[in-house]
């Protein structure tokens, strides 16, 4: 399903899927020497640091994104005419976008030659692990919500763009007080996804908060998506 949308999504194009990454170096390289600057903060340093954590951001918040209408528009006919189980739906959902989200990945090791990153492959495919299945159970959670009380996409968005400013992804999360850290970034979960896989690329080591905060909301991400799949799995079809 997932390769089936992306051929679909880029028929009769040349670079096909590489238009994400193509957008994305070309979106953020001007936006690096113009905040570089006013962050006072090497280009090149802060071009890697700003790369990293828009691109994950933008690899999460399209995914929820979509999981908003995926029961909607995306599988809506499907689930009514096929019994198919919805964390398929979902499944092809995280993975179409995670294809995207590999060229990002290669370009970034790309980077690593010539930047002297310090990528801890162990924890960096530890993560990807626990961002996979964190995301399968939050679009599994939302498309549910969404397909049973529609005006929820819209507030999705919102929240979402909202997040966008709160987490330390074109500023630093050191320009905080120790008082406001606690207050605006600690109860962050998206900056501790973000902060764990940016920390994995330019560290090659993570802070024991972050790394935690994803391992324990992995664990129960994936115990709520269990319970509403067996309660509300046979009575999706009547929400569609």
């Amino acid at each position: 399903l997932a390769f089936s949308q992306i051929r679909t999504r880029y028929a009769r194009t040349v670079m096909g899927p590489l238009w994400e990454l193509i957008g994305l170096v070309f979106l953020l390289f001007p936006l690096s020497i113009l905040w570089s600057k006013l962050w006072d903060r090497p280009i090149a340093d802060f071009f890697i640091y700003l790369f990293s954590g828009y691109s994950l951001f933008r690899f999460i918040s399209t995914t929820i994104g979509d999981a908003s209408q995926n029961f909607v528009v995306s599988y809506g006919n499907m689930i009514k005419n096929i019994n198919i189980n919805p964390l398929i739906c979902t499944l092809s959902l995280c993975f179409r976008n995670l294809i995207f989200f590999g060229h990002i990945l290669i370009f970034i090791f790309f980077l690593g030659f010539f930047f002297e990153l310090k990528i801890n492959f162990f924890l960096l495919i530890f993560f990807l692990l626990c961002l996979f299945i964190s995301l399968l159970n939050v679009s599994t959670l939302i498309a549910f919500l969404c397909v049973r009380y529609r005006d929820l996409s819209n507030l999705i968005g919102l929240v979402m763009s909202l997040l966008f400013f709160f987490t330390p992804i074109i500023w630093d999360a050191n320009q905080l007080s120790g008082k406001h850290k606690i207050l605006f970034i600690e109860p962050n979960l998206l900056y501790h996804y973000i902060e764990f896989f940016r920390s994995s690329i330019l560290y090659g080591k993570v802070n024991d908060l972050s790394f935690y905060v994803v391992i324990i909301f992995t664990i129960v991400s994936s115990i709520l998506t269990l319970y509403v799949l067996k309660k509300f799995k046979k009575v999706l079809v009547t929400w569609i």
